[in-house]
């Protein structure tokens, strides 16, 4: 029993109440088993069922005695609680002198227990008032109360009418029979003979079916109830990853936060979404099979994300780390939901990361200064943009971020070296020399103080106290650092030539081709062209005017049809890009009429026997699979990649910095550069080889790319990011090696 604080007055009423709801209703269970008892007792019973009267008789005596004491102690005016209770004291003296062992009173006495508690509650009005009322609202109640009575009665009455006939020989015997009657299982082993015994038999049976199918009909009732009421019960756990809002792209992210939770004994996902619990649970499930055997729990709430009411019971303020998905595109209801999330009951507490998508510039700029050090603020657009850029340039290039960004296989990890770090003895030491001191893990750049990083710094950099190591890593448990001197002369080969201008086409058109083209023109050398292929009864909107671009020319055409493959076989093109449309298409259709050009221009550069890299943008991950093999390697997948990067920056914040500069023309970005460059193509070598040959250009090398497997998407598509230093790798003529640099030179 549990009562509220309060005074001591306010506590005594309660406990008296709560008897009232609980103890009477018992009470009155027991001293109706007195009629069974009288059966038995006026019936010769056996020294062994004697016994067991007395002891019923006996038993109903010390639950009466306890419930008048203890009433007693409780009640203030114990004068006016004892003229209430003037029966049970009757009862709790007069019981063991009259109606218990030798000096028995008639057996009628022992109704008496029934007659005080029946009066007392018919009194009240309880019996009359609630009886029907709790058969409608909660029959269990009643069920519990009537089965019992029945299984008592019903054997005492079997126990009179079929002793004499042998048919049952104690109360023991008649007791079995009754519940096994009632249950409906009927064994068989004791059968009534007499028609009285036939009579009470065909009456436990009803009564039987009945309220089991009670309790049937109950059980269903409040397990349907208990799982849509779970759809809204408040969250228990601790550390949980809170995902707020629904789109496609939470299926990836509790993907991925399942592999990055595998070190954990017990992880927990909450998603809590404007929509059905089930639904939710669903959807991911069946794309997450791995959550059946992974040590992490999903749990889905359904709410208003933008609700402060709805977000408390999910509990933020003890969340892992928050993300906040954008459903509509819009940006408004993730800032309502960010509102809502820092103005609940149970806000955020400040160190819990918050990452949420906004595509408008202007607003992630005002939600990062007033919640400086707690939101981390994505913008898809500009991603995917960045992303798309670097990609058509390079193949490979999108399966590397996808690599990266990923929590199978390599991450990036962040080594502090402050003292009790093992890369402490990285201070003072040159870049160019950590290049090699990681034997199971790729060293990409420096992390300052003030949390900015420098990626692919010049050489000669000295790692200084207070900054931290940025490396690419299968695990940072597992790291091993070995700073020796190389004894290297510290020479670099020279730059190559400036890169010759280039020729990008681009088919279809949406929000990212403005910013795709600027992007590009961050990148390509003067005098390099743009051509944009658009289908006539689109509209295209924002195209960048020639005189807005610094480096390149851009020009617009337009076909449709066999017209896509006529602009292919007449027009030289290093790299093409083909973009979705998405204004008035479905997500499905967008991919469809995607893959269709993208057929379409592989075939005309197969034709033409063109060196051209294609780079394809799809909505849905799904839509991969039905690309031929020899492209599946060269899809950016919107959706998957910010769902990815979300994942990333909700397990460390610190991150988002790292691939804002990884994805900025300015500085070093990630290229697929011949092997030629860096080793005897066919000849043996070892990847930490590569690596000084890398530096010897000032740059960094994190991998390699077979393009013997470049379409094999079990091989990785022929990437390997990380590879071990004393990796025996073969490079040959067509491979690449992958690195962070400047350009492409």
């Amino acid at each position: 029993m549990s009562t509220p604080a309060g005074s001591s007055s306010e506590r005594r009423v309660q406990i008296l109440q709560w008897m009232d709801h609980w103890v009477d209703p018992l009470l009155i269970l027991l001293a109706a088993s007195a009629i069974p008892l009288i059966i038995i007792e006026t019936g010769d019973p056996s020294p062994a069922d004697h016994s067991m009267v007395i002891a019923g008789t006996w038993g109903i005596w010390g639950a009466f005695t306890t419930n008048f004491v203890v009433r007693m102690l409780f009640a203030e005016r114990r004068r006016d609680q004892l003229a209430k209770l003037a029966g049970d004291l009757t009862l709790v003296v007069a019981l063991p002198i009259f109606s218990v062992g030798e000096r028995q009173a008639i057996p009628a006495f022992a109704l008496f227990p029934l007659i005080i508690i029946m009066i007392r509650t018919l009194q009240r009005g309880r019996v009359l008032r609630k009886t029907g009322y709790k058969l409608r609202t909660n029959p269990i109640r009643v069920v519990a109360f009537v089965v019992p009575l029945v299984w008592l009665l019903s054997a005492a009455l079997i126990w009179r009418f079929e002793r004499q006939i042998g048919t049952v020989d104690s109360v023991g015997d008649s007791l079995w029979w009754g519940i096994v009657t009632l249950a409906t299982v009927g064994y068989g082993d004791i059968s009534p003979k007499t028609t009285a015994g036939r009579l009470v038999a065909a009456g436990v049976m009803i009564v039987g079916i009945g309220m089991f199918s009670i309790v049937t009909a109950q059980l269903a009732e409040r397990l349907v109830s208990h799982r849509s009421r779970a759809g809204h019960s408040e969250v228990l756990e601790k550390d949980h990853t809170l995902i707020l809002g629904w789109s496609q792209m939470v299926i990836t992210i509790v993907a991925e936060l399942v592999v990055a939770n595998r070190n954990r004994s017990h992880a927990y996902i909450v998603v809590m979404a404007d929509m059905d619990t089930e639904e939710m649970h669903e959807a991911i499930v069946s794309h997450v099979p791995e959550l059946e055997r992974a040590s992490t729990t999903l749990m889905c709430r359904s709410g208003d994300p933008t609700d402060p009411i709805d977000i408390a019971r999910c509990h933020p303020d003890t969340a892992r780390s928050i993300i906040i998905v954008d459903p509509t595109k819009q940006d408004a209801p993730v800032v309502r939901a960010l509102l809502a999330l820092l103005h609940s009951k149970r806000p955020a507490r400040h160190g819990i990361p918050v990452v949420a998508e906004i595509d408008d510039p202007a607003t992630a700029a005002s939600l990062e200064m007033a919640f400086p050090d707690q939101v981390t603020v994505v913008n898809p657009t500009t991603f995917i943009a960045r992303t798309a850029a670097q990609s058509c340039r390079a193949a490979g290039v999108a399966h590397t971020y996808l690599d990266l960004l990923g929590f199978e296989g390599s991450e990036m990890y962040v080594f502090h070296t402050d003292d009790a770090s093992p890369v402490a003895a990285a201070v003072g030491r040159r870049y160019r020399d950590l290049l090699v001191a990681f034997g199971d893990a790729c060293l990409v750049g420096i992390v300052n103080a003030d949390g900015t990083t420098d990626l692919n710094p010049p050489m000669d950099t000295v790692i200084e106290p207070g900054q931290s190591l940025l490396a690419i890593a299968l695990d940072d448990s597992r790291i091993k650092f070995s700073p020796v001197d190389t004894g290297e002369p510290a020479e670099t080969l020279p730059e190559g030539d400036e890169p010759p201008p280039e020729h990008i086409m681009i088919f279809g058109w949406n929000e990212l081709g403005p910013l795709v083209v600027r992007e590009l023109d961050g990148y390509l050398s003067d005098g390099s062209r743009i051509t944009l292929v658009t289908h006539p009864d689109i509209p295209v909107r924002h195209v960048p005017e020639p005189g807005d671009l610094a480096s390149c020319e851009i020009e617009a055409v337009f076909a449709e049809g066999r017209d896509v493959t006529g602009i292919i076989d007449r027009t030289h093109a290093d790299h093409v890009m083909v973009l979705c449309y998405r204004e008035g298409c479905s997500v499905a259709e967008a991919d469809a009429r995607a893959l269709v050009t993208t057929l379409q221009v592989r075939q005309a550069i197969d034709h033409s026997g063109h060196d051209t890299t294609v780079v394809t943008e799809l909505l849905d991950q799904r839509d991969v699979a039905l690309a031929p093999p020899e492209s599946a390697g060269d899809f950016i997948v919107s959706d998957r990649l910010i769902s990815l990067l979300l994942a990333q920056l909700s397990e460390d914040s610190t991150l988002k910095s790292v691939f804002d500069d990884l994805l900025d023309p300015e500085g070093a970005e990630v290229y697929c550069k011949p092997s030629s460059r860096y080793c005897t193509p066919g000849e043996p070598t070892t990847f930490v080889e590569l690596v000084r040959s890398a530096r010897r250009r000032n740059e960094t090398a994190i991998g390699y790319r077979n393009m013997a497997d470049a379409h094999d998407s079990s091989r990785g598509f022929g990437i390997v990011v990380n590879p071990s230093k004393s990796a025996n790798v073969t490079l040959a003529d067509q491979d690449q090696l992958i690195v962070l640099a400047e350009d492409d030179r």
